[in-house]
């Protein structure tokens, strides 16, 4: 029994290492200049997306100077292929923000993903870490909270838990082509 249990979490170690190296590689690209930048640029209470292209993290802030953009994604590249797409999220109010990192396979599919939530009501973040199987199986879940203001670690609490409740989910794509401006972007 105990040889069964160690052999199904051998491979799951093994993955998340092989992921991690990947990451790794990505976040050396991803040092440069994003040359893919996708935005909404609908009004934030549209329930129907205007995705832009822009050539330019320059070329977005002008446009930001104009128009309030609460959707951006920056993304990298190997090849002909994305392999990081880095998302930010916000509202107009300002009492959160959310960025994740996916980290993609050369194939599309979805290895690993980073989320940070940061949050005025309680004036905390929560990080969560995800890995992917390349069958899109979740093999690995990492969750954390932080002060806000120190970044210390914090000790979860009822009220967090009970606030943070709708908070811990977010959008995961688990293939490019499931990336909300694929379609806008000709990815398949």
């Amino acid at each position: 029994m105990v040889v069964l249990s160690a052999s199904i979490v051998m491979p799951a170690q093994s993955s998340v290492r092989t992921i991690d190296d990947h990451v790794r590689r990505v976040e050396r690209i991803a040092k440069a200049p994003s040359k893919l930048i996708f935005a909404d640029t609908s009004d934030y209470q549209s329930g129907d997306p205007n995705w832009r292209k822009f050539g330019s993290t320059r070329s977005l802030e002008r446009f930001r100077e104009s128009s309030e953009i609460y959707t951006m994604f920056f993304c990298w590249k190997i090849g002909s292929k994305i392999v990081g797409v880095k998302a930010a999220y916000f509202t107009p109010s300002g009492d959160w923000a959310r960025y994740t990192d996916h980290y993609f396979r050369l194939n599309g599919s979805l290895a690993k993903v980073d989320s940070e939530l940061r949050t005025f009501y309680g004036d905390y973040i929560i990080k969560q870490s995800i890995y992917f199987s390349e069958s899109g199986r979740r093999i690995r879940r990492t969750v954390k909270y932080f002060d806000l203001r120190t970044k210390k670690p914090k000790q979860m609490t009822d009220e967090m838990k009970a606030e943070t409740n709708g908070y811990l989910g977010f959008d995961k794509y688990k293939k490019t082509k499931e990336l909300p401006f694929a379609k806008f972007a000709g990815i398949r």
